[in-house]
């Protein structure tokens, strides 16, 4: 913004003036979306037909984000190409693991102002971004447990170490529940 670009975001924005936000920036006619979450490319095929029908494409970024386009996708609602960047092997082996995991683990640590040496670290999912997360939390000191429902992603987190349970049983000893599956509600009250 100081130097003079446009700049459609604030750090304290609420969910609205987020939307409005994305909505203003969707009048400058983008012809490539770099999405993070595919909430850009949803709202463009709701709110702007007009901007999509003139688009090149997009990427989105992650797992999640790819989901609800893939579905857009086989009920014939995304009218542009959009390259799944999560899908790159160097995207999900080492960004998804080394990058999420450790930026997920020091946020988590900096919102809770305070060290992890001690803490049990509950991560919910042993993916490639789980994985990355039991590992930098272990590394700074925390007692790490996993849940996950697939056999062999839990055999994974076995063999590397971490005690697998389940999730309700897990969530009674954390200090600190850490969802890595992507899907809402994973973890709810009941869990907490």
């Amino acid at each position: 913004a100081h130097a003079g670009l446009a700049v459609y975001a604030r750090a304290d924005a609420g969910r609205s003036e987020d939307r409005e936000n994305a909505l203003a920036l969707l009048d400058h006619r983008p012809e490539v979306i770099v999405d993070d979450g595919a909430s850009t490319i949803r709202l463009v095929h709701l709110e702007r037909p007009d901007v999509v029908a003139e688009m090149r494409g997009a990427t989105e970024q992650t797992t999640s984000g790819v989901r609800p386009l893939r579905r857009m996708h086989a009920e014939g609602a995304l009218r542009i190409p959009v390259i799944a960047a999560n899908d790159a092997r160097s995207k999900s082996l080492f960004d998804n693991r080394h990058g999420t995991g450790q930026s997920v683990v020091f946020a988590v640590a900096d919102v809770a102002n305070r060290s992890l040496r001690g803490a049990t670290v509950v991560v919910v999912g042993y993916g490639r971004v789980g994985s990355g997360i039991a590992e930098h939390a272990a590394a700074l000191g925390a007692r790490v447990i996993v849940t996950e429902t697939d056999p062999v992603a839990a055999l994974q987190a076995a063999f590397a170490g971490f005690p697998v349970r389940t999730l309700a049983r897990a969530a009674a000893e954390a200090d600190f529940v850490i969802s890595a599956t992507g899907i809402r509600h994973t973890v709810d009250v009941a869990h907490l």
